[in-house]
């Protein structure tokens, strides 16, 4: 029973303790913790806002091309592990982690931090045979979210705007051997873009050679998608798919406010992590000593507490597609879930279940390019 308990604890409570709307607005630090390594990609993807300008103009990321600094990556790690610690997002935004070449060091350097016990990243998997896989497998990461799509080499460059098809193939064969070669130490999911009918898709060798490496079961597929205001038409996206519809409804603040502490590559801290919005850039994590001091930005603070009380919202915020009330963050089982998950956990071998954007359950996951 101590066991049970203590992995209740380590695994489910410690990662997810709020139980009530209260527990998160007291909250002295975020779920997780996100750092932005770059926002350079090496890919040009129809259905994303890289590269692409707005409707006045601007760029979707107005900000200049740079990676993540040496001391604003080991600010954040040292703070976020001195307050527990826990799951750490690598994730570019609106670019590629592995466009960053020290970005397996990174990975490596940031589980010396006793309290980051799991890292998590998107990719699209064009480099990375640049780094071998073995080295990729043994990094450290615990979580890899590949975003490709297979079945066309021609559906494939229209959507990427690269010709790496082949060698996006290869190197996600190779990465899957590789892990199972290594025990599967790396939960690695395979995101498609893919254009409907899916006949193309699953009549395809690369697929049924995929899928037999990782089980169909980590195999999902985005049907609905963010405008990044209004730069993604409808023409930008896989064919027969729809763009996600705005919710005139937004009375509670959203989610991503306080699920993560999102921080960019030169420090700034941004109120979500599923776009660039410099209308949500707070202050820089090296100016802070503690994580609830960085969690607790005046500026984020001041954005959640207008929401909260009835203020208007932020342009972006009104505009956005990924709305999700904060309350959805509530744990809602209770304590005795947290230890029946805890059990679960200890007595069955994870392996999530998704199929088509959900998982098994029947319950929505987000899995769109954003972590």
């Amino acid at each position: 029973m101590n066991k049970l308990l203590k992995y209740a604890y380590k695994t489910v409570y410690k990662k997810d303790p709020w139980l009530t709307p209260e527990d998160i607005l007291k909250s002295k630090k975020p779920l997780n913790v996100g750092i932005e390594l770059t926002n350079i990609c090496n890919a040009k993807c129809s259905f994303c806002g890289y590269g692409k300008s707005l409707l006045n103009g601007e760029g979707v990321d107005p900000r200049r091309k740079g990676t993540a600094k040496n001391a604003v990556f080991e600010k954040l790690l040292q703070l976020y592990s001195k307050a527990g610690g826990g799951t750490l997002s690598f994730g570019a935004i609106l670019g590629e982690p592995s466009a960053d070449k020290r970005w397996l060091k990174l990975i490596d350097r940031a589980r010396t931090f006793k309290n980051i016990d799991s890292v998590t990243l998107y990719t699209n998997a064009i480099l990375m045979d640049n780094f071998g896989y073995d080295n990729i497998i043994k990094s450290g990461i615990t979580v890899l979210n590949i975003s490709t799509s297979i079945g066309s080499a021609d559906i494939y460059k229209r959507l990427y705007g690269t010709d790496d098809y082949d060698r996006v193939v290869s190197n996600i064969i190779g990465l899957l051997e590789t892990n199972k070669k290594h025990g599967n130490i790396i939960n690695i999911s395979l995101l498609l873009r893919v254009d409907k009918p899916y006949d193309t898709l699953y009549s395809s060798n690369d697929y049924k050679k995929i899928a037999k490496l990782i089980g169909k079961r980590k195999i999902s597929i985005l049907e609905k998608w963010d405008n990044y205001r209004g730069s993604v038409t409808v023409s930008n996206l896989p064919q027969g798919h729809k763009l996600n519809k705005n919710t005139e409804e937004k009375r509670l603040p959203c989610y991503a406010l306080y699920r993560k502490l999102q921080v960019l590559y030169d420090g700034t801290i941004q109120g979500c992590s599923c776009r660039i919005e410099p209308e949500l850039f707070c202050g820089n994590i090296k100016e802070y000593n503690t994580m609830e001091e960085a969690y607790r930005d005046p500026k984020l603070e001041s954005i959640r507490n207008n929401w909260l009380d009835g203020g208007d919202l932020p342009n972006c915020c009104q505009e956005c597609t990924h709305y999700i009330p904060y309350t959805s963050l509530i744990y809602s089982g209770g304590v005795k879930d947290i230890v029946k998950t805890a059990y679960k956990k200890l007595t069955t071998k994870y392996e999530p279940n998704y199929i088509d954007g959900k998982n098994i359950d029947g319950k929505n996951i987000n899995l769109t390019n954003t972590d």
